[in-house]
């Protein structure tokens, strides 16, 4: 009886840092107030790029919910961009979460953070990447791993 060996190669993971900068922000699809006076924003597309281990622009699609009066926010969505990792180029698209708390010292008065995962394609096919962001407003300065086969 013979056997057969086969070997499947470890990912490698690298830590990655950096910056989340502000580009430009859109305008919500669709808006909504509730009676109790909470607001949601549907599908409101903001604009970073990201600087450090990872760079390229990305679009955060977001889905907000806060106070009216916006004295606290949880927002989540869709993330798709562009961006360089360790010299190869490609499409990233994943989900992202956040959380922002009253905070007097940033200039909006929140504090946000919040979990980014994302998957390559193109050249960055097999990469899958794990960002931690906050806290603080923008620009948010972001560390993680990169996941490569």
């Amino acid at each position: 009886m013979s056997t057969i060996t086969t070997s499947v190669a470890s990912p490698v993971k690298m830590q990655i840092a950096g910056t989340i900068d502000l580009a430009a922000i859109g305008t919500p699809e669709k808006t909504h107030v509730t009676p109790s006076g909470r607001c949601h924003f549907f599908e409101w597309p903001v604009r970073g790029a990201f600087n450090g281990d990872v760079t390229g622009p990305v679009t955060f699609h977001e889905d907000n919910q806060a106070p009216c009066d916006l004295s606290d926010l949880v927002g989540s969505g869709p993330i798709d961009g562009q961006v360089t990792w360790n010299g190869r180029t490609g499409a990233i698209s994943g989900q992202w979460t956040t959380n922002c708390n009253p905070d007097p010292t940033q200039p909006v008065g929140l504090s946000c953070d919040g979990v980014m995962n994302a998957r390559g394609a193109g050249d960055l096919d097999g990469v899958q990447f794990h960002f931690v962001w906050g806290p603080g407003w923008w620009p948010f300065n972001y560390s993680g791993s990169a996941f490569s086969h």
